[in-house]
């Protein structure tokens, strides 16, 4: 089964790539996660506002909630900063929430009926260097078998890249998560193509030339 792939980037990063974005979009990007935590909420919504208003049903925010309803967004996601924030505790009413989780102990309590939670990191940080995993694979692909007699969906994130994607999927994550492999790459789009193109096919990853 194919698992879906989610992109991240930030305000700041997508600020220039904002003519672009749309051809992530229509190379079959489904679900974008929007984060920043220097931006205030004007320049903030002014970048979503910047995006085509036709993928807005495709962007998920970290911060700034409450422009979730006015665009019309896929959801929200709390991180371990928003989680802090005043505003955590006004979220719009009933949106689709997703969160991020560092630790298999503090998931497995979890009892809140998320969309989907990130797991991370599961590999070595690409964009944040020296951020290690702090479970072994053995412990993840354990936590994960148990974790399918349930209904949360757990998405991989750290680390992942065209040489350990199908780790990901036969660890069994329900998806993949990925920032520095495609924002620092060459050519980010064809990073993003060959990412996608795996998870679909045989691609091999050193089928990649960008």
């Amino acid at each position: 089964m194919t698992i879906p792939l989610i992109l991240i980037c930030t305000a700041e990063e997508i600020n220039s790539r904002t003519t672009t974005l749309s051809h992530f979009f229509e190379a079959g990007l489904e679900t974008l996660h929007l984060r920043s935590k220097i931006l205030k909420k004007e320049p903030f919504r002014r970048i979503i506002a910047s995006i085509p208003a036709a993928f807005h049903s495709r962007i998920v925010i970290h911060t700034h909630y409450s422009l979730f309803s006015e665009f019309g967004l896929k959801g929200i996601h709390l991180t371990e900063y928003t989680k802090k924030l005043p505003e955590y505790t006004s979220l719009p009413s009933s949106p689709p929430i997703s969160a991020s989780f560092h630790s298999l102990q503090e998931l497995e309590a979890e009892t809140r009926p998320f969309r989907y939670v990130f797991v991370s990191p599961v590999f070595a940080s690409i964009s944040k260097p020296g951020l290690q995993p702090s479970f072994s694979k053995d412990e993840l692909k354990s936590f994960l078998t148990w974790r399918k007699t349930g209904s949360l969906p757990v998405v991989a994130l750290g680390g992942i890249q065209a040489s350990n994607l199908s780790q990901v999927q036969s660890l069994g994550f329900a998806g993949a998560a990925v920032c520095g492999a495609v924002w620092k790459a060459n050519a980010p789009l064809e990073a993003f193509r060959l990412l996608t193109c795996i998870l679909k096919t045989s691609c091999l990853p050193n089928d990649q030339t960008g």
